[in-house]
């Protein structure tokens, strides 16, 4: 039986495009009307069918792409990724010395602390420091395929910058969320793509920590986070 996309894709508001396609693609394949491994229509095909231009629904896709709910197979079309479903149960909120913390508090601070521990790593480190740093990151490339031991060896790459800062207070402050970051993080990498984007951007980390380029170590870490949050704010539906 064909499948009707005109009654799944209706016209959209147009304020917030992008992330209106985003949260009425996570609806549909939330509540199984896009199940996993179907072929989504073309950009052309959903341009019109949501009445937004080609480039609004092209980001859109790279963002539910980012999050692990469809997979951009180039030649081939779209697909939503197998998956899809377990990204969907991020809770909005964490447990964190005994008080309820947002996600979005969370990330917050955690993108103030790791953009500037990995400047101030870039301009501190010495080469012990990065020999560690590599170390964390060649352990992330070796255990990609078991889940558990790469957040473990995530969360080890990032206190290992953190340490390079030399600096007593962003090394104690860190080594206190680190429950919190294991739950996230173990999440967030439970789809195989996410872990090849994560060492992607982890090694331009390593790579502006080890030119001694604070600019680069920095972006590379804001890039990070932000990939990251897109991916979260997908799954929660969360407005700023």
């Amino acid at each position: 039986m064909a499948v009707r996309w005109s009654d799944k894709f209706l016209p959209l508001d147009q304020r917030n495009l992008t992330d209106r396609i985003v949260n009425h693609m996570k609806d549909l394949i939330a509540s199984h009307q896009l199940e996993s491994g179907q072929k989504l229509p073309t950009e052309h095909e959903l341009s019109k069918l949501l009445r937004v231009s080609r480039a609004t629904v092209r980001e859109a896709k790279k963002v539910l792409e980012a999050a692990g709910l469809i997979q951009i197979k180039p030649g081939n079309g779209s697909y939503v990724t197998g998956s899809a479903p377990q990204i969907l149960t991020i809770s909005d909120s964490l447990r964190f010395d005994n008080k309820q913390l947002s996600v979005k508090d969370f990330f917050e601070g955690r993108t103030i602390i790791e953009a500037a521990a990995a400047e101030l790593a870039a301009q501190r480190s010495t080469n012990a420091d990065i020999e560690r740093i590599e170390a964390c990151f060649s352990e992330m490339e070796t255990l990609k395929d078991d889940l558990d031991d790469f957040v473990e060896s995530d969360i080890r790459f990032h206190q290992a910058v953190v340490a390079a800062t030399h600096n007593d207070f962003l090394i104690e402050m860190y080594q206190n969320v680190g429950d919190i970051l294991r739950k996230t993080l173990r999440l967030i990498v439970e789809l195989p793509m996410v872990r090849t984007r994560a060492l992607t951007i982890h090694r331009k980390i390593l790579g502006g920590i080890r030119m001694r380029n604070p600019t680069k170590a920095r972006k590379a870490s804001l890039d990070h986070l932000e990939d990251v949050w897109s991916s979260i704010k997908i799954s929660l539906q969360i407005e700023e």
